[in-house]
């Protein structure tokens, strides 16, 4: 007897594919981005040197420290060494990335797609806006209304004049305290998931108190706290169970809380977080 699939389907850079053919799924990557407006160059002139050089063994221990100091290290745009490292995944049985950058992270639908292609590995485009920091000038002036249909073209048209469309709505940028334009982004992030459906996935800024205040702005905008995940828990709850678990009980037991970390190197105690995690059920 056949297995009788779905009607769910996922938006990918290359068309919808059904839900039960993603296969092993990565859900939160960065395949092409470019984070350089974090960058901030030392002030002491030995490492200035550091700071310009190109990401290698050498000097992986000092990035680790200083992730934001080195220019190379917040960029990735190479799109023969992604397909090389997509082929691996897909050797090794995966299926599916969710590639969560958007504006702001200088998102490459072509680019994603050429990958896509090259390797037969499905992949999900971010859409939305990243930390305020990276926001362009004009959202300030931008309605929420003005940014809800802007979403909703590249969800359901494609983004620019690519025709590629995004299928999830994130990394959605948090700062803490948040910003008045994030404040509107959730808002507008929140309408477009009541018209499109689409999945959320938040950055949330530097605090403990930065996921729950996110999920609460979410949920009184009518967003839909089931359909949302909150990327980077670990770094901001660190060992404080109580608060991972309150995050949760604000939506349902289907909420995901994600622990996940960005591309760039980073020292975060993951293992002691999903110990935790895992430990108390």
């Amino acid at each position: 007897m056949s297995r009788q699939k779905s009607s769910r389907k996922i938006q990918t850079v290359l068309g919808t594919i059904d839900a039960e053919d993603t296969g092993i799924a990565l859900t939160h990557e960065h395949i092409l981005c470019d984070a350089s407006f974090l960058f901030t160059e030392p002030e002491i002139a030995s490492q200035k040197l550091l700071s310009h050089a190109r990401v290698s063994i050498e000097n992986l221990e000092w990035i680790k420290r200083n992730q934001n100091r080195c220019l190379d290290n917040l960029k990735l745009l190479n799109e023969e060494r992604a397909i090389i490292e997509l082929d691996r995944f897909k050797k090794g049985g995966g299926g599916t990335v969710v590639d969560v950058g958007n504006i702001g992270l200088h998102r490459n639908p072509k680019g994603l797609a050429r990958i896509s292609r090259a390797t037969d590995v499905n992949i999900v485009m971010g859409a939305g806006y990243y930390i305020g920091q990276s926001h362009p000038s004009e959202l300030h002036s931008k309605t929420e209304d003005e940014i809800v249909e802007e979403i909703v073209r590249d969800i359901t048209v494609g983004v620019g004049g690519t025709g590629i469309k995004a299928g999830i709505l994130g990394e959605i940028g948090c700062s803490y305290p948040l910003k008045e334009t994030e404040i509107k982004v959730l808002g507008a992030v929140a309408l477009t998931q009541q018209k499109t459906g689409v999945p959320v996935n938040i950055h949330p800024g530097h605090s403990q108190a930065a996921p729950i205040e996110i999920i609460e702005l979410l949920n009184d905008n009518g967003g839909d706290i089931n359909n949302t995940v909150m990327s980077h828990v670990e770094n901001r709850h660190g060992n404080d169970f109580d608060l991972t678990s309150e995050l949760a009980d604000l939506g349902a037991s289907s909420s995901t809380i994600a622990s996940v970390t960005p591309k760039i190197q980073l020292c975060s105690p993951i293992k002691q977080f999903m110990g935790s995690l895992i430990g108390n059920g």
